[in-house]
């Protein structure tokens, strides 16, 4: 009778022991996994803040280039009309 009690009682405590080692293996896989995805979490919001900072950069640098253009633009007209000379009314011209 006591062999058969030992015998029940150790496989129980088996059982139970194999329950607790794979709640332990679960519960170290998850946290394995929760500092991946934390590190991926950081390594993204660095990446983002870095995309947001070189478009914003790039924006100005786009803005600058069309002011430059706008100001070549006048420069030309500017150079244009004094090639053509001073405007002249030509309405009472004889012909």
């Amino acid at each position: 009778m006591q062999r058969r009690t030992v015998g029940l009682s150790l496989f129980i405590v088996l059982f139970i022991w194999m329950g607790v080692a794979e709640a332990a293996s679960i519960s170290t896989r998850v946290r394995i996994l929760e500092s991946k995805v934390s590190k991926f979490d950081k390594k993204a919001a660095t990446e983002s803040s870095a995309r947001q900072a070189l478009e914003k950069k790039v924006e100005e640098k786009l803005t600058s280039v069309d002011d430059l253009k706008l100001q070549v633009e006048k420069i030309s007209k500017q150079m244009e009309q004094k090639n053509k000379g001073p405007l002249e009314d030509k309405r009472y011209a004889f012909p």
